[in-house]
C-alpha cells in the first residue's frame, strides 16, 4: 500500500518539495537561479518560510509514483489490473490500489480501465514549470561586473537598508553621514541583492573606530562595491606570509585590488628586503587610503620613502646634536620643514597623504640631528613652544592625537623624545 507523505515547504521556483523548513531553505540558498527568483526575501527569513509555505499549497502530496504502484499490485495483490473501483475512482483522501470498495452511489463497479481511468494505484501529479535559466556566465574575458548587471535587481535590498541603520546605533555611522549615503544608494540598486550586502559588509569592515576617520563615507562606499563586483572574477592571493600575498591583503582591507599600484610601485616592494617589505604591507594597511585626493602610486612611493627612513634608523644610535641650538621665534622657522610638516598635520582630509609629501620633500643631505633637521628645529623653537606661540607644544603629541602612527615612527627614528613633557 502507498503512504501518502505530507511536504509542507516547497521552492517558489523549481516547486521541489521538502517535509522540513531548514531543508527548503538549504536548497533556495544553494541554488543560484532559484536564490535569485525570491530576491530580498532571501535575508528574510520569516517571508521567504511564508512564501515557500504557500508554495507547498500548490503541490500535490508526495505518493507512490506510478511504476511503485504497479510493483505493489504485482506482489501484494495479483490481478490488481481487474480489481473494481468506485465509478468516481476513490473516495476522496484514499489512494486507490487496486482493491477500493464498491461505489456507494450503487452503480456497477467496473475494473478501472474499463471506466477510463488511470491505472489504479497511480496518482496524477501536477507538472511544475521547468526552472528559470541560470544567470548568463561571464565571456572568456570576465567582464567585470556583467553577471551582476544582467542580475540586477534595479531596487535597494532592504536588509541592506535596515544595516546601514543600524549602523547608526552602533556607532559606525554618524546621522549626517547617514543620510548622505542615501544619495549613493542608486548605485547599489543596480547590482544584485548579494552584491549589495557584500558591499555594506565591506564598508562597515574597518570598524567604528577606523571608520569615523574616513572622511568621505559615500566615496568610500563607491569603492566597496567597485571592489564587490570585480572580485567576482579576480582572485586574491590568500597567503599572507609572502610578500606579494601580504601586500595584496593590505590592499584588499582598502577595496583596492593589485591593479591600483603600478608596475614602478610593485618592482620597488619586491627589490626590498623581506623587514622592509613588511613594514610596507604593514604601514599600508594602517594607513587610510580612501582619504588619498592624488593617485595612490604616489602615495605608496611616499609611504615607501618613510618606511626607508624608519627602517635605516634601527641600530643606530639615536640622533644626537653636537650642541643646543640657539633658542628661536617661532616665526624664524616658517618656510622650514618641521613647520611645514606641522602645517599639514593640522588638516583633518588627506593629512596623511600632505605630511608624507613634506617628509619625502626633505633634503637628503639634511643629517638627523644636525641644522636643519627635525629634531634641531624642535629643539631651536623649545622656549617659544612653551611660551604658547606655536599651534602645539610637541609634533610628536600632534601627529599622536591624528593617528599617524608611521609618522610617530619617523619623529622618533629622527630623534625625537616620546616622553617630552606637553
Amino acid at each position: 500500500m502507498a503512504i501518502a507523505v505530507r511536504r509542507t515547504y516547497a521552492c517558489p521556483t523549481c516547486r521541489e518539495s521538502f517535509t522540513k523548513w531548514g531543508l527548503c531553505q538549504g536548497h533556495v540558498r544553494a541554488s543560484a537561479p532559484c536564490r535569485d527568483a525570491v530576491g530580498d526575501k532571501l535575508h528574510d527569513p520569516d517571508a521567504l518560510q511564508e512564501l515557500c509555505r504557500n508554495a507547498a499549497s500548490v503541490v500535490p502530496v508526495a505518493g507512490a509514483s506510478e511504476n511503485s504502484g504497479s510493483a505493489n499490485r504485482a506482489t501484494a495483490n495479483p490481478g490488481a489490473s481487474d480489481a473494481v473501483c468506485p465509478a468516481g475512482g476513490p473516495p476522496r483522501g484514499l489512494i486507490c490500489n487496486g482493491s477500493s470498495p464498491a461505489a456507494p452511489c450503487g452503480l456497477d463497479a467496473l475494473p478501472c480501465s474499463a471506466q477510463g481511468l488511470l491505472p489504479c494505484g497511480a496518482i496524477p501529479l501536477a507538472v511544475a514549470p521547468p526552472p528559470p535559466p541560470p544567470p548568463p556566465p561571464l565571456d572568456v574575458q570576465h567582464v567585470p561586473g556583467r553577471a551582476a548587471e544582467e542580475t540586477a535587481p534595479k531596487r535597494v535590498s532592504v536588509a541592506v537598508v535596515k544595516r546601514l541603520d543600524r549602523a547608526v546605533h552602533t556607532g559606525h555611522l554618524t546621522e549626517t553621514e547617514r543620510h548622505e549615503l542615501d544619495g549613493r544608494l542608486e548605485d547599489l540598486a543596480e547590482h544584485s541583492f548579494i552584491v549589495q550586502t557584500a558591499t555594506v559588509e565591506k564598508f562597515l569592515a574597518p570598524g567604528a573606530g577606523d571608520l569615523r576617520w574616513i572622511a568621505d563615507k559615500g566615496k568610500w562606499l563607491l569603492r566597496c562595491l567597485r571592489f564587490c563586483v570585480r572580485t567576482t572574477s579576480v582572485a586574491l592571493a590568500d597567503n599572507e606570509s609572502s610578500p606579494t600575498g601580504a601586500l595584496l591583503a593590505a590592499l584588499a582591507h582598502h577595496a583596492l585590488l593589485p591593479d591600483a599600484l603600478t608596475k614602478v610601485c610593485w618592482d620597488a616592494y619586491m627589490a626590498f628586503p623581506p623587514a622592509l617589505q613588511r613594514s610596507v604591507a604593514a604601514a599600508i594597511r594602517s594607513s587610510i587610503l580612501v582619504n588619498v585626493e592624488g593617485a595612490i602610486s604616489d602615495h605608496f612611493l611616499n609611504l615607501v620613502e618613510n618606511e626607508r627612513s624608519i627602517h635605516d634608523s634601527e641600530g643606530r644610535s639615536i640622533p644626537q646634536m653636537e650642541r643646543w641650538p640657539q633658542q628661536l621665534e617661532w616665526d624664524a622657522i616658517d618656510g622650514t620643514p618641521y613647520h611645514r610638516v606641522l602645517q599639514q598635520m593640522m588638516f583633518r582630509q588627506n593629512r596623511e597623504e600632505r605630511v608624507l609629501r613634506e617628509l619625502c620633500d626633505i633634503d637628503p643631505a639634511i643629517v638627523p640631528g644636525g641644522p636643519g633637521s627635525l629634531l634641531y628645529l624642535h629643539t631651536a623653537t623649545a622656549g617659544a613652544r612653551m611660551l604658547g606661540s606655536a599651534e602645539v607644544l610637541s609634533i610628536l603629541h600632534a601627529a599622536a592625537a591624528t593617528g599617524l602612527v608611521r609618522m610617530c615612527a619617523r619623529l622618533i627614528a629622527e630623534g625625537l623624545d616620546v616622553d617630552e613633557r606637553a
